[in-house]
């Protein structure tokens, strides 16, 4: 009632941030006559769906819909042709982000929003159509999609040839979790060295046969994340990143099926930050002297079958944070249980904060740190 009085009476309204409301499922009738309004910030929000009447928002250039129940958009929301962000999606598991998003089914034009700097997310489902209507956004800057069909992935390349702009790429194949994921195919030399020099985040979320090769001539990356990927032993996912210049931050989630990962001299010179998470199969980490030179946190979670910290860890000499999240119990036995000057205490009494992390058996999350501050 009080959002009713007031935009009767501020016909001139050009920003309207109702993030985090306890809204109804409707958008209130009285936004649609903000002929002035450029920004609608419904993040958050319980509105279900978006009425026609959207198209009267002639100089809407923001439109957050994220983490809402939206699913879908009219076809009137082409008229909004100075639309530059547009943001459509909903978490598939809203207690756990590790399962992806959802996005939103789009008019099958949808390329005819030429002003449109950041889409996410859209939904593939329906075809190559929505596909091959991206490559037409060539202003766009971030660019999310979900339920990517496998025979969809060259169609896919093809558009991604033309964004020259494109800062962060996440993709999501078809999938509810991480068991079901439809294979994202990108092998294919269509990309072009523009898009490949822009990119600076890559989220692929999905079963990979291997690594797309262009991903080893990402030069600019800055990070990378990799969910439910599940490649196999002899596709290891760190020799397509471990020359990458620009390399800050690699999050693992069930990427990987190997048994072991090794980080050789001279590799991820400038990574900062890695979390590897839900490999089931992994049992053994080894840190060549000279690898991970700057790594600051490392993450180590769910990873039931690595018993032993990763050999070599003594090499990390700037490593700020270790982590470990419901790790097996021998890791922690061993981890927990050393003495001072033993060999296992040296090899890890460089790091300031060691933090252990697991449920108790009453169901309750608890962290203790390794060392007293």
């Amino acid at each position: 009632m009080l959002l009713s009085e007031v935009l009767r009476s501020s016909k001139l309204l050009k920003v309207l941030d109702l993030r985090d409301q306890e809204t109804q499922e409707e958008i209130p009738n009285e936004i649609f006559n903000l002929f002035h309004l450029k920004h609608l910030d419904l993040y958050d929000t319980r509105v279900e769906r978006v009425p026609k009447a959207i198209g009267k928002l002639q100089h809407l250039e923001f439109l957050d819909l994220g983490n809402t129940r939206v699913r879908e958009l009219p076809v009137e929301i082409l008229k909004l042709q100075k639309l530059r962000v547009l943001r459509v999606y909903q978490q598939v598991d809203s207690s756990d982000d590790d399962y992806g998003y959802h996005g939103f089914k789009a008019p099958s034009n949808m390329g005819v929003l030429l002003a449109l700097e950041i889409l996410d997310s859209i939904d593939a489902s329906s075809g190559s159509t929505v596909v091959k209507e991206i490559g037409k956004l060539t202003q766009l800057r971030e660019l999310g999609i979900t339920k990517l069909r496998r025979e969809d992935g060259k169609e896919l390349c093809s558009s991604l040839a033309n964004l020259t702009s494109l800062h962060r790429f996440s993709i999501e194949s078809i999938g509810e979790g991480g068991d079901d994921h439809e294979i994202i195919d990108l092998n294919h030399p269509s990309l072009s060295s523009s898009f490949l020099r822009s990119l600076r985040m890559l989220v692929l979320s999905g079963r990979l046969e291997k690594m797309p090769q262009w991903v080893a001539r990402l030069h600019g990356l800055v990070r990378i994340d990799l969910y439910w990927s599940r490649l196999r032993g002899e596709e290891d996912p760190l020799e397509s990143l471990h020359r990458l210049p620009n390399l800050g931050e690699i999050n693992f989630c069930g990427s990987y099926q190997g048994e072991g990962l090794c980080f050789k001299a001279g590799g991820f010179l400038n990574l900062k930050w890695m979390h590897l998470k839900r490999m089931e199969g992994l049992r053994w980490m080894t840190v060549e002297e000279g690898a991970l030179p700057r790594l600051q946190n490392l993450f180590l979670d769910l990873l039931p079958l690595l018993e032993e910290l990763p050999l070599g860890i003594q090499h990390l000499s700037q490593l700020q944070q270790l982590y470990l999240s419901e790790m097996s119990s021998e890791m922690i036995e061993k981890v927990e249980n050393q003495k001072e000057e033993s060999e296992d205490y040296t090899r890890i009494a460089h790091i300031p904060e060691i933090v252990i992390g697991c449920y108790t058996d009453d169901g309750e999350w608890r962290e203790r740190q390794l060392w007293e501050k």
